[in-house]
């Protein structure tokens, strides 16, 4: 039968301090583990309310704009609808007369590239004097840039789905543009210089309210690009013969 040999008592505490060291490194490293996990997640949220405080901050910082632009957006679309709806001329004139200061004026202080577009082409129908129809079409053209425009400043889309004004999804949102709001078109600016264009074959004349584009000027001297010169017969000779 064979002894059990015993350790030595040395050898013995020698593992129990290299176990108790064991312990020890696991325990830092548990507890290390645990601080950064609490560190990441404490900075994470320091972060996260940063960022709300700035983007905070930025709402206060706009909202005096926000409010503007959609007080004027309210009023230009009021005044284009009354203009294109009333029969009175006497109270279109007064109408028109703050359509205009809104052109030139406070509208130029908030408007996008779109809604100045709309406004260029409800402008020129009003100098124009285009048909009703056509004064209404240029209105809710109007109103829709107008709409877009504040969808993107605000960025809530309350105004393009009115149905979806209250949803937390906004991710699965669409902003919506008006028809051809990608075709910025002509600013205020160019409209003052359009008017006779020359070409080598005369003058021709922008025709309002989107008739055909172009009106030869028949009292121009220039030759029509469309009638050639009626050719001058040639005489034909023939030779003298003798009596």
């Amino acid at each position: 039968m064979r002894k059990i040999q015993r350790m030595p008592l040395e050898n013995l505490d020698n593992l129990l301090k290299i176990l108790a060291l064991v312990g020890a490194v696991g325990s830092f490293g548990v507890g290390l583990w645990q601080w950064t996990v609490k560190e990441d997640k404490d900075r994470q949220q320091r972060k996260d309310e940063y960022t709300k405080s700035e983007e905070n901050r930025r709402l206060e910082a706009t909202k005096p704009f926000l409010e503007r632009q959609l007080k004027l957006y309210t009023e230009v679309s009021q005044v284009a609808a009354k203009i294109a709806t009333q029969e009175s001329a006497e109270t279109s004139g007064e109408i028109q007369s703050r359509f205009w200061a809104l052109y030139w004026g406070e509208l130029a202080l908030v408007e996008n590239e779109s809604v100045e577009a709309a406004m260029k082409k409800m402008g020129d129908a009003i100098k124009d004097k285009c048909p009703k129809h056509y004064l209404e079409q240029k209105s809710l053209e109007l109103a829709h840039a107008m709409r877009a425009s504040l969808d993107r400043s605000w960025g809530i889309n309350a105004w393009a789905s009115p149905d979806t004004a209250s949803s937390r999804d906004l991710d699965k949102r669409v902003f919506h543009e008006p028809p051809g709001a990608s075709q910025t078109g002509p600013s205020k600016s160019v409209g003052i210089l359009t008017g006779v264009l020359e070409s080598k074959f005369g003058k021709y004349q922008v025709i309002k309210c989107e008739l055909p584009a172009f009106e030869f000027l028949k009292d121009d001297p220039s030759p029509s690009p469309t009638s050639a010169p009626t050719p001058t017969p040639t005489p034909i000779l023939t030779p003298a013969t003798k009596d």
